[in-house]
This record gives structure tokens, C-alpha cells and sequence, in this order.
């Protein structure tokens, strides 16, 4: 087995066990998938010493999954939560973690 194969199988794999159903939303129209979500917290730290506590809302997909590549501005709904894409992360193995903000 080649490494893209087994890279993808460990991916669908993944998506498939640890997935939720999202719907995503792009210029190209609505569809629904699955992907990983994940919610994780951070601490910031500000320039004058002081910190803050927020979530780093971001989902892991198989980009072969989309009907149309992800930009950012697309729009993923999550449990009747709407996010906003503001970065792509490819991972080189056929997936991606898009980087979230919620509306």
C-alpha cells in the first residue's frame, strides 16, 4: 500500500469515528459532511503583560469531501452554530484543518 493510500484510509478512518455532521456553505452552494471539531482552549497573551482565556474553534475535513476547494469567508454550521472560515490549513495527505470563527 502506498503512503497517500494509507494516509487516506487513516483519515477517512478518523473522520468517520470521531466526525460530526456539519453543514458547509460556500459560493458553490450548501452541502452537509463530516468532520473533526474541535473547540480547544487558549491563553493569549497581550504585548502589556496581560492575558485572556478564549476558544480556538477549528475542524479537520478530507478536502475530497467538498464539491469545491475552501476559501476563506465560507461559512461551516455546527450544532445550529455558525462559523466562519478565516484560515486553510492543508495537511499534504489529502485533509485540511480549517481555522474557525463564530459569528
Amino acid at each position: 500500500m502506498a503512503w497517500s493510500d494509507f494516509a487516506h484510509s487513516v483519515l477517512e478512518a478518523c473522520v468517520t469515528t470521531f466526525g460530526r455532521d456539519v453543514t458547509y456553505r460556500s459560493t458553490q452552494g450548501s452541502q452537509s459532511l463530516k468532520g473533526i471539531f474541535d473547540a480547544a482552549h487558549q491563553i493569549i497573551s497581550l504585548q502589556d503583560g496581560l492575558e485572556y482565556s478564549t476558544n480556538k474553534p477549528t475542524l479537520g475535513i478530507r478536502l475530497s469531501d467538498l464539491e469545491a476547494s475552501p476559501i476563506q469567508g465560507d461559512e461551516v454550521v455546527i450544532e445550529s452554530i455558525r462559523h466562519q472560515v478565516v484560515d486553510i490549513q492543508p495537511d499534504g495527505q489529502g485533509g485540511a484543518l480549517l481555522i474557525l470563527q463564530k459569528f
